[in-house]
């Protein structure tokens, strides 16, 4: 069955309005992004609506108790990462310290406890604004029944 040019129209604004999301969410500015659809025989005040819908769904998309608790999810699994890494390193640079006390330089171990730092600073910060937000129980494992 063929298409409509009604249907035509919708999938192409569609289609703009997930590529303007897009560019929002990598970065890109309302005004670049309204500069452009002018420059594509775009009205400028309908560019700009257009832009800053989007924009606006995006936010309110964003600030969605699910979007909010799977950011916090991320963040602390960023944290668990990160002290993970931390861990590996001063346990490995203990190791070698107590393998042989006169080696002071183990870069690995080094560079372990420096990417589990950041690791861990970064899940922190992305956590922090966040941190009231609730996240709901996993499904647990069934209840065991008593032994006899």
């Amino acid at each position: 069955m063929a298409e409509t040019p009604q249907g035509d129209q919708e999938q192409a604004v569609r289609e703009l309005y997930d590529a303007v999301a897009s560019e929002l969410a990598g970065g890109r500015s309302p005004q670049q992004l309204i500069t452009e659809l002018t420059q594509q025989n775009w009205p400028e005040p309908a560019a700009r609506e257009f832009v800053l819908h989007v924009r606006q769904a995006l936010d309110a998309e964003r600030q969605s108790p699910a979007a909010r608790a799977e950011l916090v999810q991320q963040a602390q699994s960023q944290m668990q990462a990160g002290m993970t890494w931390l861990a590996g390193g001063a346990i490995g640079r203990l190791a070698v310290f107590l393998m042989d006390p006169t080696n002071v330089i183990s870069l690995f171990a080094y560079a372990a406890m420096i990417y589990g730092t950041v690791q861990f600073l970064t899940g922190f910060v992305t956590w922090l604004p966040h941190r009231d937000v609730v996240i709901p129980d996993r499904p647990s494992s069934p209840a065991r029944s008593p032994r006899r």
